[in-house]
């Protein structure tokens, strides 16, 4: 606790005095003896405790993007009376498998520790972990008999392992160099450490069938069979859970995860994740769970079995006692009108973003509305709550609220919280910013929001009817648009002298250029259609440039740049080619997301960042708009359709386009560093918002 005060506010641990007191439900914050005084059930509450004191007391702002801890006054705040909070969640669980790609693959220590301490701030208590996992592989397969060469070969690049440990795909964007897997397990080992230091408990892997399609010629005795093509991404291979393979397996991954991380009672394992069982019968499913259960309890007594809710199987779960299980239900439901997961223990949660994707939105009444409480009132097997985003460093405010809903007992006044939000991080609860967030609860943060993001006109591929800028989002916009921008106004006419504001300036003035583009594309599509050269050089002469205003204004952020992305892989490297390996996975996740031939994911993983707008989502509208020129009488009619959208090599135009995608995602060539001001934000604002 002294260091975690220390690593935040240096020299100011004097200034608080603190104890565990098991009988409480939550913790205390008071004056005692001239100090700040914390009290909490367990070291992770204790955490929390600070975490709520900087908050509320302090006026501290603690998110992601620009906290405001070098705003910390000379003498630290005595609180007033005793603040007490029950904390009625015994988990507080985060992460996906995919934020440890989309987003923490090229962390080093230092980014972290800041993590860390943020979930500590936040109350975390159950995380997922899966940093140094391809060590634990690669010290299984060798066991098996695998060569290096071959158990490297097996695990996927550093930007797609997330996917394969949800048993997805296998050597995708490989092989994986040794110094990785070397790196990669010393940084775990801290990791955890660190966690347990902070009274969390990691969530490891358990066993799940998946094995190298090598295994099928290194023991054609067992029953392995070859699950059908991901994504066009290949496929991999799954032992059956009845077969003694299986066991084996099992038995001696968790071993080598033991002596490399220790062990710590939640394994997760998720049989047949987006998948299908050989044989789908009751009986065989029983039998699946019977196998995990039995390889969990012979490594560990106290074994909790973590899945998620994503593909559960009953047949399967209910061979497991409900002690020994904890299901984790990444996006809230309807839990009045459902199973609730046949009574097994559950951690209701939010996940707001996919893909790592870049766009304002979510619902914020429904966060204050406290879901955990909502859900445990109609299922009493809600233990816990979660915050599941494939990616982070997006909407602050939104998790923001979501982190701090992790220990609260109660729902929260969301006008009131907003009010603090400004206050901690502008500085001041300005009114004009006070009312630009009870807008933008209104319009980006509305009810409707949640979930899938929708389209960027941005990051879609060309065409004269975008539909999609990724294979599961809509072109539309689901607010008003006035709404937002009148936010935004009113939120840059008083600005204010901190990162917080910055960041968040930048970010909503970024989406006042996105939505804007979108609104206006239309007029090239009619241009198009009419055969109107002169209408379509100036509509998409206009277009262009508003994509070229935002690439300008996103050198202004810290976070939503491509330079940023390729230095944190780049820095992860020993040798050229490894730099070169680690850059290229870095370009293919945000891009083509499969194969050059055929990919189907192709951008997934949009992101309206500075230089990669610049670069590569305006490269691909110039070659369009080029085309457009040579071939008036171009239509999109007809062609050849992958979820909702042109497929990768649709036709002529769109193979060609691929071709030049897939060469961008091997260069080494980085996109010019624009200099800029921050007086842009409010030329662009008068541009854009008049």
């Amino acid at each position: 606790m002294k260091e975690l005060i220390e690593r935040l506010m240096p020299g100011r641990s004097g200034e608080f005095v603190w104890e565990i007191e098991p009988s409480l439900d939550g913790f205390e914050i008071s004056a005692r003896a001239g100090k700040i005084s914390l009290r909490a059930r367990d070291l992770s509450t204790l955490s929390a405790a600070l975490g709520d004191y900087l908050r509320t007391v302090a006026g501290i702002d603690l998110a992601w993007l620009g906290d405001g801890l070098d705003r910390l006054p000379a003498l630290l705040p005595r609180p007033e009376g005793t603040i007490a909070r029950a904390v009625p969640q015994k988990y507080r669980s985060a992460f996906n498998y995919c934020t440890f790609s989309y987003t923490m693959v090229w962390w080093d220590w230092a980014r972290w520790e800041r993590e860390l301490d943020h979930m500590a701030l936040s109350g975390v208590n159950l995380p997922l972990m899966t940093v140094g996992l391809e060590g634990v592989w690669y010290d299984t397969l060798l066991e098996f008999g695998l060569s290096d060469e071959e158990a490297r070969s097996f695990l996927c690049g550093p930007a797609f392992l997330a996917w394969q440990w949800l048993t997805n795909i296998e050597s995708f964007c490989g092989p994986l160099p040794k110094s990785w897997i070397d790196d990669h397990v010393a940084l775990g080992r801290r990791i955890i450490a660190r966690m347990r230091e902070l009274g969390m408990t990691p969530i490891m892997q358990g066993p799940s069938g998946l094995c190298p399609r090598l295994f099928k010629e290194k023991f054609p005795d067992a029953n392995i069979r070859f699950k059908p093509e991901w994504n066009n991404i290949g496929f991999t291979a799954e032992i059956d859970p009845l077969d003694p393979l299986f066991a084996r397996l099992g038995e001696t991954f968790l071993r080598h995860e033991k002596a490399l991380f220790g062990a710590y009672g939640f394994y997760a394992s998720d049989p047949f994740h987006e998948g299908y069982p050989p044989v789908d019968t009751p009986e065989y499913l029983h039998a699946v769970g019977e196998g995990i259960v039995n390889i969990l309890k012979k490594h560990d007594e106290n074994y909790t079995w973590v899945l998620q809710a994503w593909s559960l199987r009953k047949d399967i779960i209910m061979a497991a006692p409900k002690e020994h299980v904890l299901v984790l239900d990444l996006r809230w439901r309807d839990y009045a009108h459902d199973a609730c997961f046949w009574g097994y223990p559950f951690v209701t949660g939010t996940l707001n973003n996919f893909g790592g994707n870049v766009n304002a939105h979510g619902d914020m009444a429904h966060l204050a509305a406290n879901p955990f409480l909502m859900a445990r009132a109609v299922a009493p097997n809600c233990v816990g709550t979660g915050v599941f985003m494939e990616g982070i460093e997006r909407n602050v405010a939104y998790y923001e609220l979501a982190y701090d809903m992790l220990t609260r007992a109660e729902p929260v006044d969301l006008d009131k919280w907003m009010e603090g939000y400004c206050d901690r991080r502008y500085g001041g609860a300005h009114p004009a910013h006070v009312k630009a967030w009870r807008l933008l609860r209104e319009s980006a943060y509305a009810p409707g929001t949640d979930g899938v993001e929708r389209a960027s006109i941005v990051c879609a591929r060309p065409s004269i009817h975008p539909r999609k800028s990724g294979p599961s989002l809509e072109m539309e916009i689901a607010y008003d648009t006035e709404k937002f921008n009148e936010a935004v106004r009113l939120l840059l006419s008083a600005p204010a002298d901190t990162a917080g504001y910055r960041a968040d300036a930048v970010d909503l003035m970024r989406q006042v250029i996105s939505n804007a583009a979108q609104r206006f594309y239309p007029h090239v599509t009619a241009a198009i259609e009419a055969r109107d050269a002169a209408a379509f050089e100036c509509a998409s002469a206009r277009f262009m440039g508003m994509l070229d205003d935002m690439d300008r204004l996103l050198y202004l952020s810290d976070s939503l740049r491509l330079d940023k992305w390729l230095d944190g892989a780049v820095s992860c490297a020993h040798t050229d080619a490894e730099a070169a390996l680690y850059e290229w996975n870095a370009r293919v996740q945000i891009t083509l997301w499969g194969f050059e031939e055929n990919s189907t994911l192709y951008d997934y993983a949009w992101k309206e960042w500075a230089g990669l707008i610049k670069d590569f989502y305006m490269g691909r509208w110039q070659r369009f708009f080029d085309m457009i020129r040579r071939h008036p009488d171009y239509t999109d009619a007809g062609l050849p359709d992958d979820r909702g959208r042109e497929a990768w090599r649709a036709d002529g135009f769109y193979s060609a386009l691929a071709d030049w995608e897939s060469a961008w995602t091997h260069s080494r060539v980085r996109p010019e560093k624009r200099a800029v001001s921050p007086e842009l934000i409010g030329e662009l604002a008068e541009k854009y918002l008049g």
